[in-house]
């Protein structure tokens, strides 16, 4: 476990050696340079490249990975426009393969004519389409929008909800089904604790989408008691027909902590993380919530040792199949960016975790590719958008079987199949197909030396193809164009 911060010379050494979660990590390194730089998020595209998303003094600002740095930023919301963006709050993003999305809340919040806006890109951000109004809403109020994306690429965006004067406050989703041109009426997603509950109503939250399933994940406020929430539906989105409460501590504070959760799904299974007060002090937690059974377990710690922290907030997650990682500010003689990471959640979520960044941290986000995490934080200092890069290990790839590849795939993309070629493989071997949210497509033995996946009927994007036996992994990705 990592131990109680000594001084800034200990920390830099921590940042330098060979980390705990078993990642390899990279020189820290600027996102953007200029002042007033808020709440970055990150996701990956269809090249596994990262892009980064920020406020700046009321502007969405858009940055991409280049192969070798990040490119200068550029402005997304139109000139003129004024943007909903603090150290707690501000735009969101989306990314399938190379289709990406934007929200973002015009203002002032106060009036329903500064609505919900999304950007929709599907060239990695190279280009952005005009945006799209979301919150068509009449006289009520919105805030907080947040933006998931099915598995054929339509955006799905959830937002809180008021009657006028920021009453009744609640989250809603609405759903696309032409690209983010336009969309539908939107549905309630809360209010699961008790009839008379609302939100938390400066709280962000988080929408999550894997097949059937929209998870809406958010602050509840139940008289005072501010656990999380989800919200669930099975249906895809068009009714949301039971909740469950993520971290079950009954936290009671009368005032709003401005923090939210986030999450994603693989199988059945929700994996979020949330901060939460209950215990002592606000600390950040994880959980694994069944939605096939409608079952949620206690929200555990994410350090597990918590001598010498004061408190830890703005956890964030992401995976990249059943490969996850959390980061949170943690403040233990400094404000630390701290991340831990299984590369299988399924099987094992060991309790070490790195240090990435030393101090001076509000808020942190990751984005997890195939071989690589990517830590972005707004650093307090400086007011920039910093990041660091580290890669891993898939789970049961060791160092020396990544340089022995057996199979061969080919055509990679392709429209209609792949054919496996395991005539270099002596012994059985198990064959499985992974989308890219984790879910196994397919399961089988080898059965001749050629092997033929259909792919005709799949979506367009990025698949995982792990062929494996007692002494080899080897792990793929498939192109479906």
């Amino acid at each position: 476990m990592r131990k109680l911060l000594i001084s800034s010379y200990f920390v830099c050494l921590t940042l330098l050696a060979t980390a705990q979660t078993g990642i390899i990590w990279g020189p820290e390194g600027d996102v953007n340079s200029t002042n007033n730089n808020e709440q970055p998020r990150i996701v990956i595209d269809g090249d596994n490249n990262p892009m980064v998303l920020w406020g700046n003094s009321g502007n969405v600002m858009f940055s991409k990975w280049n192969g070798t740095d990040f490119d200068a930023p550029i402005p997304l919301n139109p000139g003129g426009v004024v943007a909903a963006t603090a150290s707690w709050q501000g735009p969101d993003i989306a990314s399938k393969g190379d289709t990406v999305y934007v929200v973002y809340k015009e203002t002032p919040e106060n009036l329903s004519s500064s609505p919900i806006q999304i950007l929709s890109s599907f060239d990695a951000g190279a280009t952005w389409n005009s945006p799209v109004q979301v919150d068509n809403i009449l006289d009520s109020l919105s805030r907080f929008p947040t933006v998931a994306i099915n598995s054929e690429g339509h955006p799905y965006v959830a937002f809180m909800k008021f009657d006028p004067g920021f009453l009744d406050p609640r989250w809603v989703v609405t759903k696309s089904s032409d690209y983010g041109a336009s969309f539908g009426t939107d549905v309630l997603a809360s209010g699961w604790s008790s009839p008379t509950s609302e939100v938390c109503d400066c709280c962000p939250a988080k929408l999550v989408v894997s097949d059937d399933y929209v998870a809406m994940l958010y602050r509840d406020n139940d008289n005072d008691i501010r656990d999380t929430w989800v919200g669930v539906s099975t249906d895809d989105g068009n009714s949301f027909t039971f909740g469950l409460n993520l971290d079950q501590l009954n936290w009671n504070i009368n005032s709003c902590p401005s923090s939210g959760p986030d999450g994603f799904i693989i199988n059945d299974n929700l994996y979020s993380s949330s901060m939460n007060g209950g215990f002592s002090n606000p600390y950040a937690y994880y959980g694994n919530a069944d939605l096939n059974a409608m079952t949620s377990g206690v929200g555990s710690l994410l350090s597990t040792n918590i001598l010498g922290i004061s408190n830890q907030n703005f956890p964030r997650t992401d995976n990249n199949g059943l490969a996850a990682a959390y980061v949170w500010k943690q403040v233990e003689g400094g404000n630390l960016a701290c991340l831990r990471f299984s590369n299988d959640i399924s099987s094992n979520f060991p309790s070490d975790y790195d240090t990435v960044a030393a101090d001076f941290v509000i808020n942190a986000d990751v984005a997890v590719s195939p071989d690589k995490v990517w830590v972005v934080w707004e650093d307090i200092s400086s007011n920039t958008v910093k990041y660091r890069s580290g890669t891993y290990t898939p789970a049961g790839l060791s160092i020396e079987k990544q340089n022995k590849v057996l199979a061969e795939i080919y055509p990679n993309p392709s429209t209609d199949k792949w054919n496996i070629d395991l005539s270099h493989f002596t012994e059985l071997v198990q064959i499985e197909l992974f989308s890219q949210d984790g879910k196994r497509i397919m399961l089988r033995n080898k059965q001749s030396k050629i092997i033929n996946i259909e792919s005709t009927n799949l979506p367009t994007g990025i698949y995982f193809l792990n062929i494996s036996n007692d002494n080899v992994f080897e792990q793929f990705k498939l192109i479906k164009i």
